[in-house]
């Protein structure tokens, strides 16, 4: 997202130091001043900016100078995909459930704005015979016939959640709806239901990231397959099939600057066919890899000969791309030479 604006003055401008190191800065002739930003603008972070312009004249001994307000608005554009509030939802009803009884409600929410936030629930890859059916507009998944005949079973739905934006986004979510009582009643889980795990931001493709294991309740030894569910951050890691180590894909993607956890979730599926699920939280840890930036191409002034050392010429600034309070204090001071 990027914002220009020009602003008309009959005089030199100088940049508002209330606002330094926010995102903007200036370049000016004698005539017109061109506002620019010096960074992408995040509105789900801060959509509204307030700087204060000044115009100075060039007298030498009474210059005079005019401040006017200026307010920025960041608008929205569909930069941000439905995220569900749960993986996997999921139910267990009983085998005399009757065609037409509510299910359970999958959940997104979307952090745009206007249509770009509105979400549309359907199936993915949805049998024509299917036991269930899914509001589009409230998510509530229903029984489309009576469950009488499949009691102990386990179904595996999966849902596609996709905005309205243009062009949209979306993402995969899962159900899963046991009908009555399983007669082995074994289950299959992960050992941690959440890891937690601190990664470098430049950590390279190939990289261990966390090993993950599954068991299953009954201590059956069984082979067990791992995979990345849709919707998530799996384009930055993958998992190994079988061993479930998950390691980084696409460095590209960790970016602390840009995000600073990522969370991932994983399916193991074991013959039955039974699920367990886990999360990965991935904390990024900030690298010394951008360097600063002056918040102005030139910068100019004006001194009369003879004046005392240490007289005040002017200011420079600069600034970092960071995410300000996180980043390591070390990684963010700057020296003038």
């Amino acid at each position: 997202m990027v914002f220009r604006a020009w602003f008309v003055l009959p005089f030199k401008y100088d940049r508002s130091k209330e606002h330094a190191g926010i995102g903007f800065y200036s370049q000016y002739s004698c005539h017109n001043s061109l506002l620019l930003c010096c960074r992408l603008f995040d509105r789900e972070k801060r959509s509204n900016y307030e700087l204060q312009v000044v115009a100075t004249d060039g007298g030498r001994y009474d210059a005079r100078s005019q401040r006017v307000p200026v307010q920025i608005t960041i608008t929205d554009v569909n930069d941000n995909k439905p995220v569900f509030a749960s993986h996997p939802f999921t139910a267990q009803v009983p085998v005399y459930t009757p065609a037409g009884s509510a299910i359970v409600t999958v959940l997104a929410t979307d952090a745009d704005l206007g249509t770009n936030s509105e979400i549309i629930y359907s199936f993915i890859n949805e049998p024509g015979n299917s036991k269930f059916k899914i509001n589009p507009n409230t998510g509530v998944i229903t029984a489309s016939a009576s469950l009488a005949t499949e009691a102990g079973k386990l179904f595996h739905l999966e849902v596609l959640a996709r905005d309205r934006g243009n062009p949209p986004q979306s993402t995969t979510g899962l159900v899963e709806v046991r009908v009555g009582e399983s007669a082995d009643a074994a289950t299959l889980r992960c050992q941690n239901s959440t890891y937690f795990v601190r990664l470098s931001e430049n950590a390279g493709p190939g990289t261990e990231v966390v090993q993950l294991s599954a068991v299953r309740s009954d201590g059956r030894r069984q082979r067990i397959r791992y995979s990345i569910a849709a919707g998530t951050y799996d384009g930055a890691f993958s998992v190994h099939a079988d061993t479930g180590l998950v390691r980084v894909k696409d460095r590209s993607l960790l970016d602390f600057e840009a995000v600073r956890e990522l969370p991932l979730s994983v399916i193991a599926e074991a013959e039955g066919p039974l699920y367990g699920y886990c999360e990965v939280r991935v904390r990024l840890e900030d690298q010394n890899d951008n360097a600063p930036r002056f918040t102005q191409e030139q910068y100019s002034a004006s001194v009369w000969e003879g004046n005392n050392k240490g007289t005040y010429v002017l200011q420079v600034n600069s600034s970092l791309l960071i995410a300000f309070y996180h980043r390591s204090l070390l990684n963010t001071l700057i020296f003038y030479l």
